[in-house]
């Protein structure tokens, strides 16, 4: 998923811009129907990119219904709409990607504080799921997951202040320690 996040990054960064029309068929292309690239569906997407990181907890890969009433039917509940929350989060960072520069990172900063809400929901959910069955997770794995990919929108954010020139040259000082 590096890869993809790269060469948006590098497509939406190029001399001269890319034309709207272009930016809007590449992000046709990639994201159509709830699929990417026209083979993998959203939630393998980000169950492949979560993969290359952490250990990807079994409640994420074999969801399958249990008695309503049950604590491990609410467990995986909770996880599902975490990780909805994950993939529609992750997809709009790409959608972001595609955007032109200053508009990517105002779009990021809304991105990012939905990092941040999906961070928050995954603390309070895997310290119930560790204290309850020991065989459901452990260390922390999605948490994990979503703190990465909110220091990576948070550093592209950082590049594209310097890059838009958004920083006084007074504020560089404060900016670089």
């Amino acid at each position: 998923m590096s890869d993809i996040q790269d060469y948006f990054l590098e497509f939406s960064g190029r001399k001269p811009l890319p034309c709207a029309f272009v930016r809007s068929c590449l992000q046709s292309c990639f994201l159509q129907d709830d699929v990417i690239a026209g083979s993998v569906t959203a939630r393998e997407f980000v169950l492949q990119d979560m993969a290359k990181y952490v250990d990807v907890p079994s409640v994420l890969l074999n969801f399958q219904s249990t008695i309503p009433q049950s604590k491990e039917f609410d467990r995986r509940m909770q996880y599902e709409s975490l990780f909805e929350n994950c993939t529609r989060t992750f997809l709009q960072m790409f959608r972001a990607f595609g955007y032109n520069r200053s508009r990517m990172r105002r779009v990021l900063s809304h991105n990012l504080a939905d990092w941040e809400v999906v961070h928050q929901q995954a603390i309070n959910l895997e310290p119930q799921q560790r204290s309850g069955n020991e065989t459901f997770i452990v260390n922390h794995p999605v948490t994990s997951w979503i703190l990465h990919q909110k220091f990576f929108v948070a550093e592209v954010f950082f590049h594209l202040g310097f890059e838009l020139e958004v920083f006084l040259p007074r504020e560089f000082a404060m900016v670089s320690l």
